[in-house]
């Protein structure tokens, strides 16, 4: 009798054992099967904000390329017609390099023939532009050297830069350089975020002639007759490498040259500014 209920609570022990394990399994199969739903469910949601991200710029940049290519053929049209100013040939180069740097179509080539035309007439401009593959925008303003430029160009850099005193601005800065050796060659640049939404923009300028490369002054000569700039002609002292998007900012050299080539660092990519 004895024996039998020994047996009997050895069985029943046996059975809660192998009760107990396959229990315990399930638990920890059920919580790794929650972990990486869990783990799959959090690497979806961030795939799926990279691809809503990836879709709005895409969207952006759409748009924009549509916008500028009726802005583009606007421009061609008044240069066709004989109506055009020296404004809408650097209006129509602007877009048509926007065009062909932001575009993801290789048949945008064939619509902007167009071009070297373009650049060709504006051989001698003060006014430069370029875009890096990211949508950033710069426009370039070129202190003039030469009074024949300064004549054809002056309305054209008027209204790029919405400013009637850009022109009064250079000859003010170019009056210093009688007080001194050297003086200063001034570069007036614009910066915008076509796709994003970035607030400042902190850029590299430099120019280069032939031989040398120049890179802006970090503390400008001259500086207590600077001051009155700020007020005159509404700048910012001291100048520096950080604009505000959607603004201008003038960038002082010691070196005057007539034409030089102009290049700006962003983000670790460096275009030069052309026609």
């Amino acid at each position: 009798m004895l024996k039998r209920v020994i047996m009997h609570l050895i069985l029943i022990l046996i059975v809660t054992i192998i009760f107990t394990g396959c229990t315990k399994q399930n638990e920890i199969a059920g919580s790794s099967a929650e972990n990486k739903n869990a783990t799959e469910n959090s690497v979806l949601s961030v795939k799926t904000e990279q691809e809503n991200d990836q879709a709005n710029e895409l969207d952006n940049r759409d748009e924009l390329l549509r916008s500028w290519k009726q802005e583009y053929e606007g421009y061609i049209q008044k240069i066709e017609n004989g109506q055009a100013s020296e404004y809408d040939y650097v209006m129509a180069s602007d877009r048509a390099n926007g065009l062909r740097v932001l575009s993801l179509e290789d048949g945008t080539q064939d619509e902007l023939i167009k071009q070297d035309e373009l650049k060709q007439y504006l051989t001698e401009s003060p006014i430069l532009n370029g875009y890096t593959s990211k949508g950033i925008h710069f426009v370039a303003v070129v202190q003039p050297v030469r009074i024949s430029v300064i004549n054809q160009y002056k309305d054209a850099i008027h209204t790029v830069r919405g400013d009637n005193q850009e022109i009064e601005l250079f000859e003010t800065l170019d009056s210093f350089s009688y007080k001194s050796e050297t003086g200063y060659f001034a570069i007036d640049i614009f910066v915008e975020d076509l796709l994003g939404d970035t607030q400042q923009h902190s850029i590299n300028v430099s120019i280069m002639d032939d031989t040398s490369e120049y890179f802006p002054l970090e503390k400008p000569y001259f500086e207590g007759e600077l001051d009155y700039l700020v007020t005159r002609y509404n700048r910012e002292i001291p100048f520096n490498k950080n604009v505000i998007d959607g603004s201008w900012q003038l960038f002082l050299f010691e070196t005057a040259m007539n034409q030089p080539k102009v290049f700006v660092e962003y983000d670790g990519e460096r275009i030069e500014l052309s026609h």
